[in-house]
């Protein structure tokens, strides 16, 4: 049995140095300090063990015996609200209840045995297959045959032959297969969502080649009547290759990690949010490049950029996911620059958290707003109001 320390985002926790390895404070240290500050027991700590999570939320299998979680400040209900709705698990018939599941663990557990019911059932029906390139000697011509190749050649009889196989060892399939084989490594799941994954895998195993995937490689994908079950199936593979990070070695075993960057979670979020649901006309550009120069080197990503129909830019828009809705100077200043650029006289930071001070600065012609995109009490209530503020100048014109 693996035992648990419960971290809370930015909340230190201390221990007593004999309650916790070397070992687990050795790998936390040099491969999760991004996601976990350690303070090693010393005089400075009073000879403590000191662990502060760094705005992760997730599941850390650090050794056999040691493991943290990562818990947000965000309700867990609202957390697989954010997850959902950045996914895009409302256009699929997921499991009834997924967003009230209690723990990071048991939603994992409910995904992975979904995904791995619909690989089973596809493969029953028989697996999408498609053609692909091949070229090597056959007993027989088939296909093309490059007779200049085979010039001179003397002994058993074969042909050298370019041609094209209808088989499943493609990438559609090799996304779902790498997905069940590293989820079956996830330590962080139940028993059971490992044993279906297995399962699933088994299923794949001898017809699909088991390669490393990207979750860019689940994204951009044409879907249509022979492989649409797949688009949901690839939903849930993004999300998992997404936040199963690579895995360390403890003792004879991998241990895969599962973390959220509730930062980078919370600016999809937002995006997500608003590409559906801003007013008839209007779209959402995100991550939008700014060039400063010749070449690439040096350039601006703008979170997200409001275009009216016309075209021309409404706004610039910023997410900081920071636990004080106060504005720093650099905040002010990085949100200008994007609005300069843009030729935008108005620059939007949206925060977590509501403010309780003032919610407008002024730089040169630029008009700088701050607003909430709160990630307490209702979502959708919360989101309707930014939509509503955001647009607050444009429907007084």
């Amino acid at each position: 049995m693996r035992e648990w320390i419960t971290l809370t985002e930015h909340e230190p926790v201390t221990f007593p140095r004999e309650a916790w390895s070397d070992e687990a404070g050795t790998i936390l240290w040099e491969q999760y300090g991004k996601q976990v500050a350690v303070e090693f027991p010393s005089p400075k700590t009073g000879h403590r063990w000191q662990l502060v999570s760094r705005g992760w939320a997730g599941i850390l299998p650090l050794t056999r015996e040691r493991g943290l979680r990562l818990l947000p400040k965000v309700p867990a209900d609202h957390l697989f609200q954010m997850l959902a709705e950045v996914y895009g698990f409302t256009r699929f018939h997921f499991p009834e209840g997924l967003a009230e599941a209690k723990s990071l663990e048991g939603f994992a557990d409910q995904l992975v045995e979904h995904l791995a019911r619909m690989v089973i059932h596809r493969s029953r029906k028989g697996l999408y297959r498609k053609y692909t390139e091949k070229r090597g000697r056959l007993a027989a011509i088939r296909g093309k045959w490059e007779a200049s190749a085979d010039a001179g050649r003397s002994g058993k009889m074969s042909f050298l032959c370019r041609y094209r196989r209808l088989e499943a060892d493609h990438e559609e399939n090799q996304i779902l297969a790498w997905t069940l084989y590293r989820s079956a490594l996830g330590s962080w799941l139940g028993r059971e969502a490992r044993r279906e994954a297995r399962r699933a895998f088994h299923a794949l195993w001898g017809e699909v080649t088991l390669r490393p995937v990207q979750p860019r490689d689940c994204e951009g994908r044409h879907y249509h009547r022979l492989n649409k079950d797949y688009e949901a199936m690839h939903t849930v593979c993004r999300l998992f290759l997404t936040h199963m990070f690579p895995g360390h070695r403890a003792g004879e075993n991998q241990v895969v990690p599962f973390l959220i960057d509730m930062a980078a979670l919370y600016e999809r979020y937002v995006a997500a949010w608003l590409s559906r649901r801003l007013p008839e006309g209007y779209r959402l550009n995100v991550q939008e490049r700014v060039r400063l120069g010749d070449g690439e080197d040096v350039h601006f990503a703008i979170d997200l950029v409001i275009r009216r129909p016309d075209g021309s830019v409404h706004s610039v828009l910023d997410t900081k996911y920071k636990r004080s809705a106060q504005p720093s100077a650099a905040d002010l200043a990085q949100v200008a620059a994007y609005a300069l650029t843009r030729k935008a006289d108005e620059a939007i930071l949206i925060y977590p958290m509501v403010q309780n001070h003032s919610s407008f600065y002024q730089l040169g012609d630029i008009r700088i707003r701050v607003l909430p995109f709160s990630l307490m009490g209702d979502l959708e209530a919360n989101g309707e109001r930014l939509v509503k503020e955001l647009f607050q100048r444009e429907s007084s014109i």
